[in-house]
């Protein structure tokens, strides 16, 4: 039990090397368990040679005697520190947490080492047996190793190993979802779709859609955003069949389902792309679903899917352009979100694609959101970039000054004035705060 409390404080500790000290705990408990055994064999019985120790070693009745003996002067088992499935698991569970090859790969080899310690005639296989959180462990491991469908695959052999024995719960199909999901393979939301049917009946929760919709909206398949879609409808229906708080579409969904659409070529992507937020919202203010309150990612998916539409005649691009304007100005002035770089930067994609740049008015616009987004400090790369395609070099000059060279039209970000930038610099602290202090606890010496 001691051993076992420090394992677990380096495991919910996060520092980089608590993988390493509970293996290194580990160890030692393995360690002293043979100490142990072999010391109260060895004063028990008669042992004139190797063959006769590992001989009574592997007797089921003596160490069945050794766990049960107690020393009669200070009370206690003779084999007071025993290994038990719960220190495999915690050591796995940290190298997991490393999420990169290694700790995969030392996870699967302790699963390899708590296999060869269980066995049936030991009276020790109930406390070393893998148990569901074993496999799940290890299944996190291979998802979370950043090998793509490397580490996928191999999670989805576990997955099915686990079935066989019948370790497996909807943690254990959803960790493989979502690994799908990341891989970047180029058929995961159809592999990923296929893991999920395969899911025992009333297991499938909104993660493991959010998952396996998030898998086709980074697929480059050319129906991927209908087969998202599909998937939104089909949890609709559930919802409003079962009424399960499970089975609940929620912002990630529908945004991930805007966003399959806007990278795709889907000639009516902007208008789906708005009709979908507008039913988001309808349904927010009514009540009859306060999961799915549109988010800044929601309206940047929106206004990226009407950016890069290709609407054909010029009223049709007048339209277009009307509606991201109008989308921008309800983020604006919307209590719960506001714009952020990617925001100015897309709907400056927009302007530049749909704007008449003989315009006087259009291009007085373009300034008055250049000047809006120095405001509220998100001026990045891409705003600037993007600034480049909708102005004059006279006019990037004059609203970048050093920080734009006319005749080589290169943009030196390190020019570009700190308030300018201190909104992208607050929201990048605020959202990479807790990975980066984990992956430096996790890699950093």
């Amino acid at each position: 039990v001691s051993y076992h409390t420090v394992i677990n404080a380096y495991l919910k500790s996060e520092r980089w090397d608590a993988a390493t000290k509970a293996q290194e705990l580990l160890g030692r408990i393995l360690e002293v368990h043979d100490e142990q055994v072999t010391k109260w064999i060895k004063t028990n019985y008669n042992v004139d040679s190797d063959e006769t120790f590992e001989k009574l070693r592997n007797d089921s009745d003596v160490l069945r005697k050794a766990y049960i003996s107690y020393d009669d002067n200070e009370n206690r088992h003779h084999i007071s520190v025993r290994p038990s499935t719960r220190g495999y698991n915690m050591v796995m569970e940290a190298w997991g947490r490393r999420r990169n090859l290694e700790g995969a790969m030392q996870a699967e080899w302790w699963m390899g080492m708590l296999k060869k310690s269980y066995n049936l005639s030991n009276p020790m296989n109930r406390f070393c047996r893998a148990s569901l959180f074993t496999y799940n462990a290890l299944i996190f491991a291979w998802a979370k190793s950043g090998e793509g469908a490397v580490g996928a695959k191999r999670a989805t052999q576990w997955l099915k190993e686990a079935k066989n024995v019948k370790m497996v719960d909807s943690i254990s199909y959803n960790t493989v979802l979502n690994g799908w999901a990341c891989s970047g393979h180029e058929n995961a939301g159809e592999i990923a779709e296929t893991i999920m049917r395969e899911m025992p009946e009333n297991w499938a929760d909104t993660v493991s859609y959010s998952s396996v919709i998030d898998a086709w909206s980074r697929s480059s398949v050319e129906d991927s955003p209908h087969r998202a879609f599909a998937l939104l409808q089909e949890m609709n229906l559930k919802y409003q069949a079962t009424n399960n708080e499970n089975i609940r579409p929620n912002t990630v969904i529908y945004s991930s389902v805007i966003h399959s659409f806007a990278k795709s070529r889907e000639p009516k992507k902007g208008k789906i792309a708005v009709d979908l937020l507008r039913h988001m919202q309808t349904l927010f203010k009514s009540g009859k679903n306060h999961r799915i309150r549109p988010n800044h990612l929601t309206y940047n998916s929106v206004l990226n899917a009407l950016a890069t539409s290709n609407p054909n005649t010029h009223e049709d691009r007048a339209e277009t352009l009307g509606q991201m304007i109008r989308i921008f100005d309800e983020l604006c002035k919307n209590d719960h979100v506001y714009p952020d770089d990617a925001s100015f930067g897309t709907l400056m994609k927009g302007l530049s694609r749909f704007m008449d740049p003989s315009s006087a008015s259009d291009c007085e616009f373009v300034e008055a959101i250049f000047r809006r987004a120095c405001e509220l400090g998100m001026v990045s790369f891409g705003v600037c970039f993007q600034l480049r395609s909708c102005v004059s070099n006279e006019k990037m000059q004059e609203l970048l000054g050093d920080a734009f060279d006319p005749h080589t039209r290169l943009i030196e970000q390190t020019k570009i004035p700190y308030s300018w930038t201190r909104g992208i610099r607050k929201k990048n602290i605020n959202y990479h705060k807790r990975r980066s202090e984990d992956k430096k606890r996790y890699y950093w010496k």
